[in-house]
């Protein structure tokens, strides 16, 4: 009698599917050791076909024991994971030290027309629209104004087309960098040729990709941090920026106001308020 006639054997189709390719098979049955089987007799009233079944056994196999050698001990910085070492431990770099917090953030003002009767005297040639421009940045950025003007002063006295003084290439607002303006889809040429208020969807590009780059969001930023995502954006979340014997200190030393080895975020919002009028 055939095996299909009066109904399905689950058996045959398991041990057939088994034999022609072992492992996984359309009927479920995993096949851990495809070239071992046990008979099994199929007591089915609808055939005598014994059927090959699966030998479940694990002889060959054993689960390692857990120990020691798995456990993680990790430790969460609250900002950024660093240097990893053979004890499967995440430490903290001291030059990732969250102690500067930035000054108060929660009452930036957003008027142009105070921004411009402080900043006028000293910057009578800057227009309306510059200080316009200026604010509205500064509220898509999330950051207060008035630091936003200190840090063009500090770069560049708010000059769209003055060089870097060193020879860096470096023009602008925020002296931009000849890759950096390429990566902004400009170059430092086209730069120098923009009036403030133009170059001003430069700086405001530049910013928020800092941003981005510095994992900051859109949260609101001090001047200290303002300054660093100009200065070392990918270091813009720590405290320390650079310590002496790092390429970007020995270049930058100037900003060490408190000549302590390191450029911090506290030396950075004191450069900016020193620009302040």
């Amino acid at each position: 009698m055939s095996a299909f006639s009066n109904g399905f054997n689950f058996g045959f189709a398991t041990g057939f599917f088994n034999r022609m390719f072992g492992g996984f098979n359309p009927f479920c049955c995993f096949n851990f050791t495809p070239t071992f089987f046990t008979p099994v007799f199929n007591t089915s009233i609808f055939t005598p076909y014994s059927t090959p079944s699966v030998n479940m056994s694990f002889q060959n196999f054993t689960m390692p024991a857990m120990n020691n050698t798995f456990n993680w001990k990790s430790v969460n910085t609250g900002n950024t994971w660093s240097s990893f070492n053979m004890s499967d431990t995440f430490v903290k770099s001291a030059a990732s030290n969250k102690n500067y917090s930035d000054t108060d953030t929660s009452n930036f003002s957003y008027d142009a027309e105070a921004l411009k009767n402080k900043w006028q005297k000293k910057k009578p040639d800057l227009s309306q629209k510059f200080y316009n421009k200026v604010v509205q940045v500064a509220k898509r950025v999330n950051c207060d104004p008035n630091d936003l003007m200190c840090l063009m002063n500090s770069e560049s006295g708010i000059s769209s087309s003055i060089p870097n003084a060193g020879g860096s290439g470096a023009v602008g607002l925020i002296q931009f960098m000849p890759k950096t303006a390429k990566g902004l889809g400009t170059s430092c040429e086209e730069l120098k040729k923009m009036s403030p208020e133009e170059q001003m969807v430069y700086v405001e590009k530049y910013i928020m990709n800092s941003k981005r780059t510095a994992g900051l969001g859109n949260q609101k930023i001090g001047a200290g941090t303002l300054y660093a995502l100009i200065f070392l954006p990918a270091r813009a979340n720590r405290d320390i920026l650079t310590t002496q014997g790092e390429k970007y200190y020995s270049s930058n030393n100037g900003l060490d106001l408190d000549k302590d080895g390191k450029i911090s975020k506290a030396d950075l919002a004191k450069r900016i308020r020193s620009c302040d009028v």
